[in-house]
């Protein structure tokens, strides 16, 4: 993303891999193919983007997920128009959540996690 509006970054105690492909299917079951996500084993890392289609696409934030050791640093990026709620539910999904916000410009936070 060419312009970054907010970020955040947090470690989870589990395989890098997991967490893209919980993250990126969940994120598919919501987005459907705004959802692009790639995992390069040989470097240790995964990407997720999403984004919307208008007239053209616009990139609405950035999943980066790296392997550190047996852990998974995950850096979460969204663009300046959109609200913290955006980097909530990246975290959220990151973090095992399964729910999909509703349809709105500002969906407001995820529910809690079990």
């Amino acid at each position: 993303m060419e312009s970054i509006g907010l970020q955040r970054e947090f470690t989870l105690t589990e395989n890098y891999q997991s967490v893209f492909a919980r993250m990126n299917a969940n994120m598919r079951v919501c987005f459907a193919e705004n959802v692009d996500g790639q995992v390069y084993p040989d470097l240790g890392y995964a990407d997720i983007r999403i984004g919307i289609m208008a007239f053209n696409y616009i990139p609405i934030g950035e999943v980066r997920i790296d392997r550190v050791g047996s852990d998974a640093r995950v850096g979460l990026k969204v663009g300046p128009r959109m609200g913290s709620s955006t980097l909530d539910w990246l975290e959220y999904w990151a973090r095992g959540g399964r729910q999909c916000p509703s349809v709105s410009t500002e969906a407001g936070p995820p529910p809690p996690l079990p």
